[in-house]
């Protein structure tokens, strides 16, 4: 699977301060991300080849019964772990033919799945080492319950190529603590989100609902629906003054990944963030990636980011990253939003305050054929002013979008250099385009209906 992003000059009427034969400001072309994956995803015919095969009677005690290595255990009864724990032997393969498990904890070890499209989990927690190439919402009766997803997830493996279908219907997560991360896709993973993710109400100021840390090869797509907790939250101050803004609900993070491609999927309500892409950072719990490492070739194409309060997406620390035809509304107006308030906000994690060794930047960004609509800023980079501030913004395109009803500037610049903005359409806007501290910005074809001032300042 390939998403090509083309880069194309457009040579129009070029509104800006710098002339029609001038070079543009930057032109590059982000990598492809090409997902790596075989063309077959499942088991060879010859799986169960070389495995003694072991039918499990319908009073067997599994703990007992499942201790031969290199074995393919037939079920075809139902079995009740009465909430004890199965501990599998190596290399075993589980053949469930009308069976199934519940109650307990099951711990793999290199294990296998076979099933027939009938549920063979219920209140099962999955730990241990999974060779399960396809993994199904539908494999757990209770797959709408809090936090069962989780278990889809712990049966995936980053040494195999795992495809996690999350079917139609409305699943339920829970945030367990603050800072929680609710649900890891690993590397090697095609995700296909068909159903609606729902976080429970909590009062935690910094979740996340679904958070890829540090994984490479990563594919989430399909018509389904993340949706955060904001109207139902409980904005409390039991975590202090410094956390009183709950602004760090997050509903996707993509923290110190490689290759990761976002296509067709909703974020929306989320209490901070609908959508962050940036490095890992030293918050996280159980970070994969050292902390510090950036999100690098990362495409999100058809998403629709709405309704968050803080952000519809920030880009943080990161390079060569492209949001192609995306649809972000309503960010920071539905409900008690709060600052900044942008479509896309680009704020690499400042080094000082983060504790993040290497260079902060935000790089390489190509943003094209996006809707931006009812929110405080369109497109906004920012950075401070202080001596310590050392974060690097540098290169980045604009064009084919249109930014409507605006409350303060649909496109804002601060401190990045090498800027081409092409083809947009800014309407019912307070400022068109914002240039504080900024070099080498180019500006053509634009188009403006109903703004207070087309631009304010002016690149260095």
């Amino acid at each position: 699977m390939k998403v090509i992003t083309p880069f194309v000059c457009c040579m129009g009427l070029v509104m800006s301060l710098l002339s029609c034969n001038a070079q543009p400001a930057t032109s590059f072309k982000n990598p492809i991300v090409a997902i790596e994956k075989p063309s077959f995803i499942g088991y060879p015919d010859s799986v169960e080849k070389g495995l003694k095969k072991v039918v499990l009677p319908r009073k067997a005690k599994l703990e007992q019964a499942t201790k031969v290595p290199d074995s393919r255990y037939i079920i075809k009864h139902n079995f009740d772990l009465g909430g004890d724990t199965l501990v599998l032997a190596k290399n075993s393969l589980l053949y469930f033919r009308g069976g199934s498990i519940k109650n307990g904890v099951i711990v793999g070890n290199n294990t296998m799945i076979l099933y027939r499209n009938k549920a063979i989990f219920e209140n099962i927690k999955i730990e241990g080492t999974w060779n399960v190439p396809i993994v199904s919402s539908e494999m757990f009766a209770d797959s709408p319950k809090d936090n069962v997803l989780k278990e889809l997830f712990n049966l995936s493996d980053n040494n195999f190529f795992n495809r996690v279908e999350i079917l139609e219907g409305t699943y339920y997560v829970s945030a367990l603590q603050d800072n929680d991360a609710v649900l890891r896709p690993k590397s090697n993973t095609e995700i296909i989100l068909d159903g609606n993710i729902c976080l429970r109400a909590n009062d935690f100021p910094y979740y996340q609902v679904m958070a890829i840390y540090g994984a490479n090869n990563v594919y989430l797509h399909g018509k389904g629906s993340i949706v955060g907790d904001m109207y139902q939250h409980q904005y409390t101050m039991r975590f202090g003054e410094h956390r009183k803004t709950h602004e760090w609900g997050h509903g996707l993070t993509i923290r110190g990944c490689q290759n990761v491609l976002v296509e067709d999927i909703t974020c929306k309500d989320c209490t901070g963030d609908a959508c962050s892409i940036t490095s890992q950072i030293p918050s996280d719990i159980s970070p994969i990636a050292e902390v510090g490492t950036p999100s690098l070739n990362i495409t999100v194409k058809r998403c629709r980011f709405e309704g968050a309060r803080r952000q519809g997406m920030t880009i943080g620390y990161a390079s060569h990253v492209t949001i192609d035809s995306c649809f972000f509304a309503n960010i920071s107006q539905a409900f008690k939003g709060t600052a900044p308030g942008a479509g896309i906000d680009i704020e690499p994690d400042n080094n000082g305050n983060k504790k993040i060794d290497k260079g902060c930047e935000s790089s390489f960004i190509i943003i094209e054929n996006c809707m931006f609509d009812n929110c405080n800023y369109g497109i906004q980079t920012w950075r401070s002013h202080t001596a310590d501030d050392v974060r690097n913004f540098h290169d980045m395109i604009i064009k084919n979008c249109q930014l409507s009803n605006i409350k303060k500037w649909a496109i804002g610049l601060t401190g990045f250099r090498n800027v081409q903005i092409e083809n947009c359409k800014i309407e019912n806007a307070k400022y068109g385009v914002r240039y504080e501290n900024s070099s080498k910005v180019q500006t053509e074809n634009m188009s403006y209906n109903n703004v207070k001032s087309r631009t304010v300042g002016q690149p260095l």
